[in-house]
């Protein structure tokens, strides 16, 4: 298809949003104080987390602090390549400012993933030391496990994971709550800590003060045991895999090749459900049976 003079070219199928965005963007003198992501290839309406929200003191400065950011908060693993894109353009230096980039507030921008080669895998792999593993479940909130190393065994990962469910201790709810104004809102599935730790925790005016893990929220529970349960996990509970693939105790993340900061899963059995039936007491013995009188034979 031929195009006016002056004018780009339009190819079936083609998007020149990053032809046009120089003219249609404007430099704006302050950074952005809220943006939006979305994940392009993500699966649907069923997948974990298609877009996030960053806003305040969460919006980073540079094109590359977002990146960081990103792999963890959509739960990324390393071996994966994160692209960025802003009105069809790439975002490729990752020392550029957004403000450079004319990202303002309340803009969007599209997340990409790509699957990286063996080559770039291993000089990933020989640029930045194993110092530091993300643990990813389907149960309860991710988190990092630091301080460790090529030679680490899966057995040492999974005891300091264990050690992190426990410390402190967390809990899962087993319903949904609305309550008023004064107390927290959470969902069952939630992850849940007190406030303060371990103990009774602090009481606050809906009850004891806690921290819903999954919206980073804070208040209180009026009853916390009519609707959560402590989630203990015994250690010969939890798996871990990588890639896909399960690891083996006698491992090393080396023999792996796990990679810095690189996503690991955790699979875990479920703490036991609530049940509020109390547990039926045995059937007492007949008393003639007991007394050594059956039935009369006829």
């Amino acid at each position: 298809m031929v195009g006016e003079p002056g004018l780009p070219t339009l190819s079936k199928g083609a998007v020149v949003f990053s032809q046009l965005s120089d003219g249609l963007l404007e430099a704006h003198p302050t950074p952005p104080e809220r943006i939006v992501v979305r994940r392009h290839n993500a699966m649907g309406a069923h997948a974990p987390l298609a877009r996030v929200e960053l806003a305040g003191d969460e919006v980073p400065a540079t094109v590359g602090e977002l990146r960081e950011k990103l792999y963890a908060l959509f739960a990324i693993s390393r071996r994966q390549r994160v692209d960025l894109f802003f009105w069809g353009k790439r975002l490729d230096d990752d020392a550029t400012s957004l403000l450079d980039c004319r990202i303002s507030t309340n803009s969007e921008l599209t997340l990409a993933t790509s699957a990286r080669t063996r080559a770039e895998l291993a000089l990933l792999r020989e640029a930045s030391a194993l110092r530091r593993v993300r643990i990813c479940s389907n149960k309860v909130v991710s988190f990092t496990i630091g301080n460790v190393s090529r030679e680490t065994t899966v057995a040492e990962l999974r005891r300091a994971v264990h050690a992190h469910l426990h410390a402190p201790l967390s809990y899962l709810a087993i319903e949904s709550w609305k309550p008023d104004a004064d107390s927290l809102v959470f969902h069952r599935g939630d992850q849940l800590v007190k406030e303060g730790g371990g103990g009774g925790g602090k009481k606050a005016k809906g009850g004891v003060r806690m921290h819903n893990l999954h919206n980073r929220t804070v208040g209180g529970v009026a009853a916390p045991e009519q609707s959560l349960v402590e989630c203990r996990v015994e250690l010969a509970d939890t798996a871990l895999f990588y890639a896909g693939q399960a690891m083996a105790d006698e491992q090393t993340l080396s023999e792996l090749n796990v990679l810095h900061d690189d996503l690991v899963f955790l699979d875990i059995k479920r703490p036991p459900p609530f049940d509020p039936q109390p547990t039926a007491a045995p059937a007492k013995a007949d008393k003639k049976a007991a007394n050594g009188k059956g039935p009369k034979k006829t």
